[in-house]
């Protein structure tokens, strides 16, 4: 793809600009249901929540009103105010205790992230034909100490003013907890990016409310311990 811009007045041209870049496609990531696992992968460790991203996009064009060329200056950003949430809702023990939810390991749950922009600070609020909507949203998760790669973080799909989980086969859309995750606070991130302005991409990550681990779903489907 190349991009050719230039400013015209009564013949002179300024600014000439020329760039080429190249494109990929989408990257569509996933990662595997869980499975029967006696313990943590060796080397495992809860991880620190990672820091949430909130950026916001600045940028300034000559128009010419009454006469004369005005200054102005716009600002728009990720609406970061919207609720990131997660659900349990495959799990038959899943409850609200103490303002959180609660379930076992090894169950599921669904994802709930809003869509939208805000103005920035004092800036002129642009014209929507100015930028893009956020293009991409994806899940990182404790489990995989939050990292952004094939077969560790998950994409999401937009459905109507929220950006969701994809199906999971017969699941519906389902994320499954590993088995073996300890007991504890689970608090996936939620980043939103591809969010295309005249001065470049923007993104936002957020962490999800937090579902505490309580037992696993051993504690429901097991005849005896050993």
């Amino acid at each position: 793809m190349t991009i050719k811009a230039d400013v015209a007045e009564a013949g002179i041209y300024y600014n000439l600009v020329s760039k080429a870049y190249s494109t990929i496609p989408y990257l569509k990531y996933t990662t595997p249901d869980t499975q029967y696992e006696e313990k943590a992968p060796t080397g495992f460790r809860v991880s620190s929540e990672t820091t949430a991203v909130s950026e916001f996009a600045s940028w300034w064009e000559y128009r010419y009103e009454g006469g004369k060329y005005v200054k102005k200056t716009y600002g728009v950003g990720i609406n970061n105010s919207g609720v990131n949430s997660i659900q349990p809702n495959s799990s038959p023990t899943g409850k609200i205790e103490n303002g959180k939810w609660t379930m076992k390991s090894g169950y599921g749950f669904s994802v709930s992230a809003a869509v939208g922009t805000s103005d920035f600070r004092s800036y002129l609020a642009p014209e929507s034909s100015m930028y893009t909507g956020v293009q991409y949203a994806y899940i990182t998760l404790p489990e995989y100490s939050y990292a952004f790669a094939s077969g560790k973080c998950r994409t999401l799909e937009k459905s109507g003013s929220n950006w969701v989980l994809p199906v999971n086969g017969r699941y519906g859309r389902t994320h499954f907890t590993p088995l073996w995750f300890p007991d504890g606070d689970y608090t996936p991130v939620i980043t939103q990016s591809d969010m295309w302005t005249p001065s470049g991409m923007i993104k936002a990550g957020r962490t999800t409310n937090t579902i505490v681990i309580k037992d696993s779903a051993y504690d429901d489907w097991y005849e005896g311990r050993r």
